[in-house]
């Protein structure tokens, strides 16, 4: 039997070997890399939102009526977020006048008294607003113009207020407003009688160019007059209806 035996550097032989290894491990290595970046891009995509869901969610729990989220996904996400904003705006949303409803003024009224960022609290007031004899618009001309009625009072008490400032309604003809940084109760008396002027204006709902019944507007001053929210709530509705009572005798 005859064998052939061939020498050669182990270089030579191991080279191209090594050079595949090598090769196929730095592609590994690149790939690896790859994957595990998409991975934790996608994750932060995922947990980022979901964590502006959750911020969301506590806002809303401590007080904001604002839309504090703005996602835009097509997926489960997206749904979870569109769902949480339709729901958001129930919660806090009067049906008939579009205005924030009594829970919102609730929540925001608390947020006032409990804010961190100020400590103390600024000084603001709170109006409690009613609107003289609704009931007899209601006899007269129906429900139905009763509730364009409201509509357009509460059209009126939004721009008679400033931007910063918070106008809800608090319970059928009765709204209440949230007036930011006024220092003193008697800073109060120009908002409230621009107020009352606006109110006795003839309501074009009712095809009318006379003045109406009007409305009377009670005011409490935090920290002058109370420093809690039911108290100040309180103070204003018995210097509304002390108001009215007022109107009655014909003091306008």
């Amino acid at each position: 039997k005859w064998f052939n035996v061939v020498a050669m550097p182990d270089k030579d032989f191991m080279g191209g070997i090594r050079k595949n290894v090598y090769g196929t491990l730095a592609i590994a290595i690149l790939a690896t890399i790859l994957v595990v970046w998409i991975g934790l891009w996608i994750l932060n995509w995922v947990t980022g939102d979901i964590k502006l869901l959750s911020e969301a969610v506590n806002k809303v729990d401590s007080g904001s009526i604002e839309h504090p989220i703005d996602i835009r996904r097509k997926d489960e996400i997206g749904d979870l977020a569109n769902s949480f904003r339709a729901m958001q705006y129930r919660l806090q949303t009067d049906h008939l006048t579009g205005l924030p409803n009594r829970y919102a003024f609730e929540q925001y009224l608390s947020a006032l008294l409990e804010s961190k960022d100020d400590n103390p609290p600024r000084p603001f007031a709170v109006l409690f607003v009613d609107i003289n004899d609704f009931k007899l618009i209601n006899d007269r001309y129906g429900h139905d113009t009763g509730d364009k009625a409201l509509i357009e009072i509460a059209l009126r008490l939004r721009t008679h207020i400033r931007q910063n400032d918070l106008v809800a309604r608090y319970a059928g003809d009765e709204f209440v407003v949230i007036l930011n940084d006024v220092k003193t109760r008697a800073d109060l008396q120009e908002i409230k009688v621009n107020i009352e002027k606006a109110l006795w204006e003839p309501l074009q709902t009712l095809n009318q160019t006379t003045p109406h019944g009007g409305g009377a507007v009670g005011e409490a001053h935090f920290p002058e007059d109370a420093d809690n929210s039911k108290d100040l709530v309180i103070i204003a509705d018995q210097r509304m209806y002390a108001r009215k009572e007022a109107m009655k005798s014909g003091k306008r």
